[in-house]
C-alpha cells in the first residue's frame, strides 16, 4: 500500500496522530505539499463523505476525519503559502436562523 493510501485511510479513520507523522514523513522524503493534500488527504476525506452520505457514517466521525485533515493541513499550509500556491476554492458555511 503506497504511502498516500496510508495517509488516506488515516484520515479517513480520523487517526490524527498517525496522519501527522506520515505527512512529516512525506515531506521529508521530498514530496510537494500539493501532492500530498491531493492524493493522501482530499482522497481520505472524500472517503468519510462518501459514507456519510450513504448513512454509513454519522456527524461525530466526519468531525475526528476533519481534525485529522486540519492537524496535517496546519502542517503543510506554510508551505503551500511558501510555494505561493493559493486555494482553488472557498466554502461559505452557515444555518438559517433559528434552524439550531
Amino acid at each position: 500500500m503506497s504511502d498516500f493510501k496510508k495517509l488516506s485511510e488515516y484520515v479517513e479513520k480520523g487517526n490524527r496522530n498517525e496522519a501527522k507523522k506520515l505527512t512529516q514523513e512525506l515531506l521529508a522524503a521530498g514530496h510537494p505539499p500539493l501532492k500530498i493534500v491531493e492524493e493522501g488527504l482530499v482522497p481520505g476525506m472524500s472517503a468519510i463523505g462518501e459514507k456519510f452520505k450513504n448513512n454509513q457514517v454519522f456527524v461525530p466521525e466526519m468531525l475526528i476525519a476533519a481534525r485529522a485533515m486540519k492537524e496535517c493541513m496546519a502542517i503543510l499550509e506554510p508551505l503551500l503559502v511558501k510555494a505561493g500556491i493559493k486555494p482553488k476554492y472557498t466554502a461559505v458555511i452557515g444555518t438559517v436562523q433559528g434552524d439550531l
